[in-house]
């Protein structure tokens, strides 16, 4: 409270560093109603300019027809902001996984059904994902196999890079020349 009270009395803004993240985060301490709201600032290099990181984009016009239909999907979506309609799952987790600890002195994993049934459901396998991915394109073993010679020259390739000393992976212009 004394800090609070000093800050709001002189009108100034406190500045520190906290760690978030496993790193150092500049942050703004400032007087706000009976407490101390804490605001998280960047950097000088992570700040960028806005014209550099949208030229890229072009001015090209947008279409009347498009803009409209687009506005009127969005006029239609509108609704009421109930931030009590949103939930952190992270943190009720979380929660649950300290409760479970200081009552049973451990931890135990979850089960298939509640993985299938809660929040687990959209972790996929990506390997038999790939797999039903090759099966239905009509690929086999045999364009695996075919593939295989490419990948014996890319390691005489690097055979050869090793005897002249240079790393796999540097440019070819900026290798010596025998």
């Amino acid at each position: 409270m004394v800090i609070r009270d000093v800050l709001r009395k002189a009108g100034k803004v406190g500045h520190g560093k906290m760690a978030k993240r496993c790193k150092d985060q500049m942050c703004a301490v400032r007087a706000c109603g009976d407490g101390i709201v804490r605001e998280a600032l960047r950097y000088e290099s992570e700040v960028k300019d806005s014209d550099e990181l949208f030229s890229s984009i072009g001015k090209a016009r947008v279409d009347k027809a498009m803009l409209d239909r687009i506005s009127g999907l969005t006029e239609c979506k509108m609704a009421q902001f109930r931030p009590e309609k949103f939930t952190l799952h992270y943190l009720g987790a979380l929660t649950d996984l300290i409760d479970e600890k200081r009552k049973k002195d451990k931890i135990t994993a979850a089960s298939d059904g509640e993985l299938e049934g809660g929040r687990g459901s959209s972790v996929i396998d990506l390997m038999d994902a790939l797999r039903k991915s090759i099966a239905m394109r009509g690929g086999g073993p045999a364009e695996h196999k075919a593939a295989a010679p490419s990948s014996r020259r890319k390691s005489a390739t690097r055979q050869k890079a090793a005897k002249k000393k240079v790393p796999p992976n540097a440019r070819r212009d900026s290798w010596p020349t025998t």
